[in-house]
């Protein structure tokens, strides 16, 4: 019978060449808990395990256990809570940004006669004339993967269901949609 090897053991091993079987005895034995910890923080179990993957896949291909000098449950834990921070700091500041853009979009008109034309001397109406135009030029999973989640502030899981495909597929629609809408809307600057 196999008995588990502790952390010192696990290290020595990694770090002395024998890297993946101590690579497998490490995920086997702290993977639940730090997508526990993950899913505590963030609330989303595919976000969840998405992070604690990646973090375990990032520790593995960059070598990243010889720079462990605490014990490894410390460092491994340590690790899972600031890319945690990480992705809610991103979400709060994608949301800010959101947020300011609906602003933005409702109180236009007000704005624009209150205050003054955008720097670009477009108006607001213009500018969003331009952005719809943008919009409706992407493919159509790609425009319900956007709208669902930007505009209509569903939950990825949510726009997942409703769409009848994966989160990382709906992630993968918003990331190439927004790069799309960065580049096509670039004049409006």
């Amino acid at each position: 019978m196999n008995e588990p090897i502790d952390d010192i053991a696990l290290l020595a091993e990694l770090q002395s060449g024998n890297a993946k079987s101590a690579y497998e005895q490490i995920f086997k034995k702290y993977y639940k808990l730090l997508y526990v910890k993950a899913y505590y923080m963030l609330g989303d179990e595919m976000e969840a395990e998405d992070l604690v993957q990646g973090l375990l896949g990032k520790i593995w291909e960059n070598q990243l256990y010889h720079s462990v000098n605490t014990s490894l449950k410390a460092y491994l834990y340590k690790a899972v809570n600031n890319k945690c921070l990480d992705l809610i700091e991103k979400k709060k500041n994608e949301q800010k940004q959101l947020n300011e853009y609906r602003i933005t979009l409702n109180h236009a008109p007000v704005l624009e006669e209150a205050y003054m034309v955008p720097d670009n001397g477009m108006s607001w109406q213009d500018m969003k004339q331009d952005f719809d135009a943008a919009l409706s030029e992407l493919p159509p999973q790609r425009m319900e993967a956007f709208n669902l989640v930007f505009l209509q502030e569903k939950k990825y899981r949510e726009a997942a269901e409703k769409m009848g495909i994966s989160i990382n597929s709906v992630k993968t629609h918003l990331r190439i949609a927004v790069r799309t809408l960065r580049q096509r809307l670039l004049h409006l600057k």
